[in-house]
């Protein structure tokens, strides 16, 4: 895996019993939300072959059955063959039909896109082509969802949301988000233990590949992020506790350096989690 459950500190680890309790009560509220919608009992997903969206679409396949999933993979040019291969891999374990499998390559329209703006925008290109294919992927898993009378499952987790690791306008829309309170290691856990309306786990393929938004080539989440999601958990969780850098630092055995970078984040993004930003009338 990823990280190695066994060095999630206690503050970040679920007891089986919680991770049980957890999943039972989210899928019940998936139910729910769904059965008193004005859509039909139809959830649409991106299947990236992350870990983030295998657990989501297992919920959400456990709250409505796999045939009222639709899930699409929507790869861009610099999306290896396995992460195709994996979201394919998770689609089985889960037991969506093949009909209910989707890929679309938004490779074009990304280019597309970006000729339009050539020699007239400046910029990071490597953050705007990564931006682009984000807000790329959510248009059209939005026609998706119109196609279908749907709702869109999101994907985020309180990590991801804390740090503001989103794109406005992209991964940061959706209908529901059935995860946004799990911190990333958390995510971790209750994707080893649960099980799909198969009664299979998900796949270790997917357990064990690095978290990327695959936005450019070689991306990875902790890369770009420059720390690791496990010490970003424990930073934002003691921080949370009231714990200041210091004692965070010596607490969990990590870098001063590394503390203030995650918390420095936090600070210059607040902003970008409130987006937009609405001016009230006197």
């Amino acid at each position: 895996m990823f990280i190695n459950p066994k060095s999630i500190p206690k503050i970040l680890r679920l007891t089986p019993d919680e991770i049980q309790k957890i999943i039972e009560s989210k899928v019940a509220d998936l139910r729910e939300h769904f059965a008193t919608s004005n859509y039909h009992r139809t959830a649409v997903i991106g299947l990236s072959g992350g870990i983030d969206s295998a657990l989501s679409a297992t919920l959400a396949a456990l709250a409505l059955g796999p045939e009222n999933v639709i899930a699409a993979r929507l790869p861009f040019r610099t999306c290896n063959e396995k992460s195709n291969h994996i979201a394919e891999e998770i689609a089985g374990a889960i037991g969506l039909s093949s009909a209910n499998l989707f890929t679309v390559d938004i490779t074009q329209a990304v280019d597309a896109t970006l000729r339009s703006t050539a020699g007239i925008l400046g910029g990071d290109e490597k953050i705007r082509v990564g931006n682009a294919a984000a807000r790329e992927r959510m248009k059209v898993l939005m026609d998706v969802c119109t196609a279908f009378n749907a709702l869109l499952i999101g994907t985020e987790n309180r990590t991801e949301e804390l740090l503001a690791y989103f794109t406005i306008g992209g991964d940061s829309i959706s209908h529901i988000e059935p995860i946004q309170d799990l911190w990333k290691t958390q995510v971790l856990q209750l994707a080893a233990a649960i099980k799909t309306p198969a009664g299979h786990h998900l796949p270790q393929s997917v357990l064990d590949r690095a978290p990327s938004a695959e936005l450019w080539e070689g991306q990875t989440d902790e890369g770009e992020l420059d720390f690791t999601y496990l010490a970003a958990d424990m930073v934002l969780a003691l921080t949370e506790e009231g714990k200041n850098p210091r004692q965070i630092a010596k607490e969990a055995a990590i870098p001063l350096a590394i503390v203030n970078k995650v918390l420095k984040r936090v600070k210059v993004t607040k902003r970008k989690r409130h987006a937009p930003y609405r001016i009230k009338t006197l």
